[in-house]
């Protein structure tokens, strides 16, 4: 009641129907782990998000085991879709998705480890290890494919590294929805002046070891911006990743689903591909009105949740 702002709640009622939403969840478990002196796995409120059945659960056993897979919507007949949460791994980021897509769609979001949970440089490197790791824990669930996949911001990333891994397995993967997922070089000022600006202002707060990185940052992204343009994208796969943590994803002979917000920020050029473009044999992009925030509540993820339930439904046809 508390952490939703209510008067009540009774023991029965839904914490989700009742407006429970990613920071209040995170929330909810945050407190209760204090309460309970133990670590839960978020899926304990999926599994229980009464009052009553949290109680029953907190007096079993905890322990969930190492699985990364958290089950949004378990429930339904058609092939399940994994989702890939951004940087800090939220996995109630898709909660309200969930709810509206259609009730026999079962949804399962990907947990990141503890380490990528808490910094976002460890989870740039470990994106490789955790796409592998995602892929054995999906199969388990799903042995064979072809395979419904998504991600949001650096999940869509992630996700697109999965779509790669299991062609390489001789699987296929029949939707690769990657929602607001801007690649490097893709979002930058739009005047000269601002750039010119930004960048002088942005070497003055530096340290000379975070100028040299800054600087070696932007010239492989001119240079990735180069290729992209001149460089026909059946040769662009050929080419070697650089050996730092910044993952360059490479040619996909598949399909990939853009979901782009309309709202961008001012002074901003944003590339309507998300910087894409090339990078896949084919590539849808629908817009859904919202920013990166809002595109996830009401009345956005409605929209949002239509053209997602639009593509699940033509995936597999």
């Amino acid at each position: 009641a508390e952490i939703l702002g209510l008067e009540r709640v009774g023991a029965h009622d839904n914490f989700f129907s009742l407006g429970g939403d990613s920071l209040s969840a995170g929330a909810v478990i945050q407190k209760t782990e204090k309460l309970v002196n133990e670590q839960l796995n978020p899926a304990i409120l999926f599994r229980a998000p009464t009052i009553e059945q949290l109680t029953g659960q907190l007096q079993g056993d905890l322990s969930d085991g190492p699985s990364c897979l958290v089950p949004v919507q378990p429930n339904g007949t058609k092939k399940p879709i994994f989702l890939v949460p951004g940087h800090g791994g939220d996995v109630f980021t898709f909660v309200e998705l969930a709810r509206y897509l259609q009730p026999e769609q079962p949804v399962y979001v990907f947990r990141f480890p503890e380490a990528a949970r808490q910094n976002d440089e460890i989870a740039n490197a470990m994106l490789k290890e955790m796409a592998t790791s995602f892929i054995t824990e999906m199969r388990s669930l799903q042995p064979e494919g072809p395979y419904l996949l998504g991600g949001f911001c650096y999940g869509g990333e992630l996700a697109f590294e999965m779509a790669q891994q299991l062609q390489a397995q001789g699987q296929t993967t029949s939707l690769v929805a990657i929602i607001y997922a801007y690649l490097a070089g893709s979002i930058r000022l739009s005047g000269f002046r601002q750039r010119v600006t930004y960048h002088v202002d942005h070497l003055l707060k530096s340290s000379p070891k975070e100028r040299l990185a800054y600087l070696t940052t932007r010239v492989r992204n001119i240079g990735e911006r180069i290729s992209r343009k001149f460089v026909p994208s059946m040769t662009r796969r050929l080419v070697q990743a650089s050996q730092d943590t910044t993952y360059i994803p490479l040619y996909y002979p598949g399909r990939i689903t853009l979901f782009r917000p309309l709202e961008t920020t001012g002074g901003l050029y944003h590339d309507p591909k998300m910087g894409w473009d090339g990078l896949a044999a084919e590539m849808d992009v629908y817009e859904v009105p919202g920013d990166k925030v809002t595109i996830f509540k009401d009345p956005n993820v409605k929209i949002l949740a239509e053209r997602l339930r639009y593509c699940l439904d033509n995936s597999l046809q």
